[in-house]
């Protein structure tokens, strides 16, 4: 048995030495591999770069119509044509099986679109410019994706690229606007920005610039701790104060510590979108010493704040007493239509109480804060050797009660941009777990664009199913930000972001 064991380890060694390749049945059984290179190799006429490319290209091309073909077959089977919202709706309820089915045809289309114009941006030399892929698919008499305003590269990993090559954060959506504003050498501010396919306006950064944003931003959570007693104590103290700005900017830094509102501004109120400064009285109920907030956040996402505070909840019946409803909370009775501005907020931090971080940086303090305690309390739940689920799901448990409490309907969100990525990489190197894809993006690890579930942020208010034809990965997000009964209906196993009350 021995002899055998060395025997096998030995041929497999071999083998690694001197790999064969088989060919065909006239030929002898097997052949170097040298030999068989040197028989496929292009001829000298042929261009040794364009010649595979060209051939992966054609096969594209043919694989992509096919999968037209059958999506156009099926809705005739199902449909008699292409279906309405109402069809679809009635297939999912009425033949689930059969709507999952047609849905993995449609997902074909996506997955050969994306094969396609991987195919021609290395016929093209990678990375591309993003004119030269569409007139590449208009060749091909197929309407492409990326947006003709756009102007600048992508490479076959699906990343969008500045001129000069720098990749640049989000999938590039329709309706694009260039910045004139942006100078490569500066990298202060966006590249350009687009509308994603949920209708909300995206600004696209290089990832330089992000990832150096990014550092400042954790850098400030430190000396965010450092400040944060004798922040609340000051705050604390102006609470009684007798000027009544004063003590009406400390009851509104009180009530972000507690409750992580956004701060809000005048802009986004003409829109009815409101954060904590330009609340109206119709916003807060008062019942003894518990404040609940209800409103329309960013985004259009509902809002539900509850704060249980003696001394706030007084001073809170002293705002709005003798007002309208539509007045604002956090004005004087004499001017109900004028509010305690951000700037105003910021400056009483700044100057006041010595914050080293604007008002608007408490959230992201609070997400990494809350994150931060509910993994250090796993770690004392699950042993060193738990299995990969039992890691994710209390990562999960951390990131929802983040999530929740920013007022997120996407955690991807509360991930990229509110917590500090090192605390979730020491947690999932402490079970020797692969961390997800959306952290693995924010240090710098390679990965598609295809794979960037993160990239897209969306809301439960989604287009139906036969409105999302982009090729990106609109598909994935629209899918992982359901409400988990849906995806349960729809077969699909994902620990992605729950669907919140008040969110």
């Amino acid at each position: 048995m021995r002899l055998l064991k060395i025997v096998a380890i030995t041929y497999k060694e071999y083998k690694k030495q001197h790999p064969l390749t088989r060919k065909s049945p006239d030929d002898p059984l097997f052949s170097h591999p040298e030999e068989k290179q040197k028989e496929d190799a292009p001829t000298p006429s042929e261009s040794p770069s364009k010649f595979p490319d060209s051939k992966l290209l054609e096969q594209a091309k043919f694989t992509y119509d096919d999968a037209v073909a059958d999506v156009k077959a099926k809705e005739e089977e199902l449909f008699g044509g292409t279906p309405s919202v109402d069809q679809l709706q009635e297939l999912k309820e009425s033949q689930p099986d059969v709507f999952k089915e047609f849905n993995k045809v449609k997902r074909g289309v996506t997955k050969h679109f994306n094969g396609l114009r991987t195919s021609i941006i290395k016929d093209l030399g990678d990375p591309a410019d993003v004119t030269e892929i569409n007139a590449k698919f208009g060749e091909f008499g197929v309407q492409s994706k990326i947006d003709a305003d756009f102007k600048g590269k992508m490479n076959s990993l699906g990343h969008y690229l500045t001129d000069s090559g720098e990749i640049l954060t989000g999938l590039v959506g329709k309706d694009v606007q260039m910045n004139n504003q942006y100078d490569i050498k500066s990298d202060n501010t966006f590249y350009a920005k687009s509308t994603n396919p949920v209708g909300n306006e995206t600004h696209h950064y290089t990832e330089s610039y992000m990832k150096e944003k990014r550092k400042e931003k954790f850098s400030n959570n430190v000396q965010m701790g450092q400040a944060i007693d004798q922040i609340r104590l000051q705050v604390d103290e102006d609470l009684n104060s007798p000027d009544f700005e004063k003590r009406t900017k400390a009851l509104m830094v009180k009530l972000i510590d507690k409750a992580q509102f956004r701060i809000g501004n005048a802009e986004s109120g003409k829109q009815n979108i409101r954060g904590l400064s330009n609340l109206l009285t119709r916003n807060v109920n008062i019942e003894g010493n518990t404040l609940t907030f209800k409103y329309t956040g960013k985004d259009k996402v509902k809002q539900k704040k509850i704060v249980v505070d003696e001394k706030m909840a007084r001073m809170m019946e002293d705002l709005v007493k003798g007002k309208r409803e539509q007045d604002n909370i956090f004005s004087p009775s004499n001017k109900p239509k004028s509010y305690i501005r951000a700037d105003k907020v910021n400056s009483y931090l700044k100057d006041d109480l010595k914050s080293p971080v604007t008002i608007h940086k408490f959230r992201t303090f609070h997400a990494t804060r809350m994150a931060k305690e509910e993994l250090e309390k796993a770690v004392f739940e699950i042993p060193p050797k738990a299995t990969p689920k039992r890691a994710f799901a209390a990562f999960q448990k951390a990131i929802n009660k983040a999530s929740k409490a920013l007022g997120h309907d996407n955690s991807n969100t509360t991930i990229k941009h509110y917590i500090d990525s090192t605390i979730l990489l020491e947690f999932f190197n402490r079970y020797n777990v692969e961390p997800p894809k959306v952290i693995k993006g924010l240090i710098g690890s390679s990965r598609t664009a295809f794979e960037a579930e993160d990239d897209i942020e969306v809301t439960h208010n989604i287009p139906e199913i036969s409105d999302i034809t982009d090729a990106e990965t609109d598909f994935v997000n629209w899918m992982t930000s359901l409400p988990k009964e849906i995806m349960e209906s729809e077969g699909i196993d994902f620990q992605g972001s729950g669907s919140f009350d008040g969110e």
